[in-house]
C-alpha cells in the first residue's frame, strides 16, 4: 500500500530505453505533480487488486488492453468518463471504444498495436506475387515458393499467440464470438474450417514446420527481423525493431497487410493489443488523474511525446494527409486498421477464453484432438463464459427472445418466462443489455432478416420470417438499424 500522500502514475515497462522513457515521461507530467514509477504490465495489476479495499495513491496505471475486461468487471476502475470531457475523448482513435462497458469508458489508448501478415517483398517480387489475400493465394503462394526455397515459409505466432491467430482468421473467415446485442454468435462449421485450415498449412501443404506449433511466440518476429521468413503473422509491434535494422531499405525488403480472407469472409480481420492508461477506483486522488488523462487525451500537448514513442501507431484519430510525416509503416498500418474487421463486441470477451482457445488449436494442430472435437471446446468455453455475463432471469428472457423471435411474443410473455414483472424485467434487462427487451427483440429480428435478404429471400418474405406482422413497421425499423432498404440492402450484399 502507497502512503506517501503524493500521486502516483504506475505506467508499464517499456520495450526499450526504460530509464530514458522514464525521464521523459516524468518531464511531460511534471505539471500534474505525480511521481513516475515503471514496473512490468503484468505487476501493475497485481499492485492495484491488492490496494482496492482503502484509498491509495496511486492516480493513473498504465495496463494491457486484454486486463481491461476483467478490471471492469470486477469493478476495480473508474469511468475516465467521468474526468475527461466527452470533446476530448473524441480526439482519440475509435479503437478507444472497446474500453467501454455500460455507456461508460474505462481507459484511453496509451499506444495501439494489432496483428499483421508480413510478407518479404523481394521474394515476392522474383515470382510475380504480391502479399496474400486469400486463404488459396497463401497456399498457392507458398507452395510455388517452397519449391525452390531451404528453410521454412511460413510461420504463424505461435505458443501463447494460438488464440489471436486463431481469431484473426475466424474474423476473416466471416465469424463472430457474439451479436452485437451480446448473444453467443459462435459458428462452429466456420471456426473448424478455420483449424482444418491451420492444420492443413502443417501437415499437408507443410509450410510451417511442426516445430513451431509449440515454439514461442516472441521468437517470430526475430524470424521477421532476421529475413528468414517469406510469411509470417505476428503484431504490430515487430515494426519497428524491422524499421531500425533495415533502415533505408526496408520498404524494399518487405510488406505488410492484414491476416487473408478465408472462403467465407469478405474483409480481412485483425486483433488489437497495446495498453492503456485508466484510474483505480479508489484512488486518493481523482483531480491528478483527470490532469494526466486530460494531457494524453490533448495532441497539442503530449503529441511530441507520443511521436517520440510511438509503438506503433498514435493513439489520436486524424486525417492520413496528417500522416505524412510519419515512416511509411505507420501510414499503412493506419490505412488497414481503417480498413480491418474488428468484432468491438468481441474484443472484451476474447481474453477470458483465451486459454480455451490455445489449447484447443494446438491440440488440433498435433493431431491430438480433429477440428470439430477442438471446435466443440471452444464452443463449450464461450457458452460458460457467457452464461456468466446475465443473471438467470435476464438469460431466461434472452432464451426466449432469440428462441421465439419469428413469433409474435410480448413483454408479458417473455417476463412471464423470467419470472419478474414487467417493470422489474425491463430494468434488470436494461442494466445487463444495454437495451430494453423490446428493442433486444427487434435488433434480433433484424439480425435474422439481414441473413434472409444475403440469402435472396424477398422483402415480404423476410418479414414475415423474422416476426414483423407488418411489412411497413418492416421497412421503418430495417433502415432505421441498416439505414438501408431491405432491397437495396440485399442487392449490396449479392453484389
Amino acid at each position: 500500500m502507497r502512503a506517501s500522500g503524493i500521486p502516483v502514475f504506475l505506467s508499464g515497462e517499456p520495450y526499450a530505453h526504460r530509464a530514458k522513457y522514464a525521464a521523459a515521461l516524468a518531464r511531460a507530467l511534471r505539471f500534474s505533480g505525480v511521481k513516475v514509477e515503471i514496473m512490468r504490465a503484468s505487476e501493475i495489476t497485481t499492485v492495484v487488486k491488492h490496494d482496492l479495499s482503502a484509498p491509495h495513491d496511486i492516480a493513473v496505471i498504465n495496463v494491457l488492453a486484454e486486463e481491461i475486461p476483467a478490471m471492469i468487471e470486477h469493478g476495480m476502475l473508474l469511468p475516465v468518463s467521468v474526468l475527461v470531457p466527452d470533446a476530448s475523448l473524441r480526439t482519440l482513435h475509435p479503437l478507444s471504444a472497446i474500453f467501454a462497458s455500460g455507456g461508460k469508458q474505462y481507459a484511453i489508448p496509451k499506444n495501439i498495436a494489432c496483428g499483421l501478415f508480413f510478407a518479404r517483398r523481394d521474394i515476392l517480387d522474383r515470382y510475380g506475387f504480391d502479399i496474400p489475400r486469400t486463404w488459396d493465394e497463401l497456399v498457392r503462394f507458398g507452395r510455388e515458393i517452397r519449391k525452390n526455397r531451404k528453410g521454412p515459409v511460413l510461420a504463424l505466432r505461435g505458443k501463447n499467440g494460438w488464440a489471436q491467430t486463431f481469431l484473426e482468421y475466424y474474423w476473416s473467415n466471416g465469424g463472430s464470438l457474439l451479436s452485437e446485442d451480446g448473444a453467443m454468435a459462435f459458428d462452429a462449421p466456420r471456426a473448424q474450417g478455420v483449424l482444418s485450415f491451420l492444420s492443413d498449412l502443417v501437415h499437408i501443404h507443410k509450410l510451417m514446420p511442426r516445430a513451431f506449433v509449440t515454439r514461442e511466440s516472441w521468437k517470430t518476429p526475430e524470424d521477421i527481423t532476421d529475413g528468414r521468413l517469406v510469411f509470417a503473422q505476428a503484431s504490430s509491434d515487430a515494426l519497428p525493431k524491422l524499421a531500425e535494422r533495415y533502415r533505408a531499405s526496408f520498404e524494399e525488403r518487405f510488406k505488410i497487410g492484414l491476416c487473408p480472407i478465408g472462403p467465407a469472409g469478405t474483409n480481412a480481420a485483425t486483433y488489437i493489443e497495446g495498453s492503456c492508461f485508466a484510474v483505480p477506483r479508489t484512488t486518493a486522488h481523482p483531480r491528478a488523474a483527470r490532469d494526466v488523462l486530460r494531457f494524453f487525451c490533448d495532441r497539442n500537448r503530449s503529441g511530441n511525446f507520443d511521436t517520440h514513442w510511438l509503438h506503433p501507431f498514435p493513439r489520436y484519430a486524424m486525417p492520413f494527409a496528417e500522416l505524412a510525416s510519419f515512416p511509411w509503416y505507420v501510414r499503412r498500418g493506419c490505412q488497414l486498421l481503417a480498413d480491418a474487421r474488428i468484432p468491438q463486441h468481441d474484443m472484451p470477451l476474447a481474453p477470458g477464453i483465451a486459454g480455451i482457445i490455445e489449447s484447443a488449436v494446438i491440440s488440433c494442430l498435433d493431431r491430438s484432438a480433429t477440428p470439430a472435437d477442438a471446435a466443440s471446446a471452444i464452443a463449450r468455453a464461450l457458452t460458460r463464459s457467457i452464461g456468466r455475463r446475465y443473471s438467470s432471469p435476464v438469460a431466461r428472457a434472452v432464451t426466449h427472445i432469440r428462441t421465439n423471435f419469428s413469433k409474435q411474443i410480448s413483454l408479458a410473455d417473455i417476463a412471464r418466462i423470467s419470472g419478474l414483472t414487467r417493470a422489474h424485467l425491463t430494468r434488470l434487462f436494461t442494466r445487463e443489455t444495454g437495451m430494453s427487451p423490446g428493442r433486444y427483440r427487434t435488433d434480433v429480428r433484424i439480425r435474422h432478416a439481414e441473413r434472409l435478404l444475403e440469402g435472396g429471400a424477398t422483402a415480404a418474405h423476410t418479414a414475415a420470417a423474422s416476426g414483423f406482422s407488418d411489412a411497413k413497421y418492416f421497412f421503418r425499423a430495417f433502415k432505421r438499424a441498416t439505414g438501408k432498404t431491405p432491397a437495396s440492402y440485399r442487392r449490396s450484399r449479392r453484389a
